[in-house]
């Protein structure tokens, strides 16, 4: 009896969990990840390919954790970073603590930091208008907003959010996706647009224009 009782409790929280993990995004119904037959990560401008060639798709983004040293003032720290496109912040609903997250679409040198990371990094100092250099960008970013620590959400923890076209010198970011399987790709489709139904669509276009889905792949086709 206590085995079975215990078993129960087991599962019923793993249901709960896995009924509330990011049931909070606003848009929840709506948010879709891409994957196929290997997995969940593909390269780069995939993305951008799907979205500008099926209208069903109204925004999309890239989605890459990093980690990196961050450096502000004299000191410099170890930090966990996810890289992004403008539309992460339309896409998916974090609560603002602080400043302007939607800054973050203005400028690529632009910023968001978790409530943490601010926490830890600033004090009781506005972090506004400060700047951070980051090691694998070698660039100052300013911080225009904060964010509620990211939790119950399959999206790892991020000290930092920063956007994609500052990682524009990784080759797998080319139009011709070269480079696949380290960044994983986010959808929020239109209200009442049946994604699911085109599917066969999606797997034509890559087969198409993909590499990884073409009959004469090296490592043989990629399927959905």
């Amino acid at each position: 009896m206590t085995i079975s009782l215990a078993f129960i409790i087991l599962l019923a929280a793993f249901i709960s969990k896995q009924l509330n993990t990011d049931a909070f995004h606003e848009n929840a119904d709506r948010i879709y990840v891409f994957a196929n037959d290997s997995g969940f990560d593909n390269a780069y401008y995939l993305h951008i390919h799907l979205q500008n060639n099926f209208p069903e798709i109204e925004a999309s983004t890239s989605i890459r954790s990093m980690d990196d040293n961050a450096t502000f003032g004299n000191n410099v720290i170890p930090v966990n970073e996810i890289i992004v496109d403008s539309s992460f912040f339309d896409i998916f609903t974090f609560d603002a603590v602080d400043g302007n997250i939607g800054e973050f679409k203005n400028s690529c040198h632009n910023i968001v930091i978790s409530k943490t990371f601010a926490n830890k990094t600033f004090g009781n100092t506005s972090p506004f208008g400060k700047t951070v250099n980051l090691q694998n960008f070698d660039k100052d970013l300013v911080v225009v907003g904060i964010v509620e620590d990211m939790s119950n959400s399959v999206l790892k923890y991020a000290d930092i959010y920063v956007r994609s076209e500052l990682d524009s010198d990784n080759p797998g970011n080319g139009p011709e996706m070269n480079s696949w399987g380290y960044c994983v790709s986010a959808f929020l489709v239109k209200e009442n647009a049946d994604i699911k139904a085109k599917e066969p669509d999606v797997l034509a276009y890559l087969q198409e224009n993909c590499w990884l889905y073409k009959p004469d792949c090296f490592i043989g086709p990629y399927k959905m």
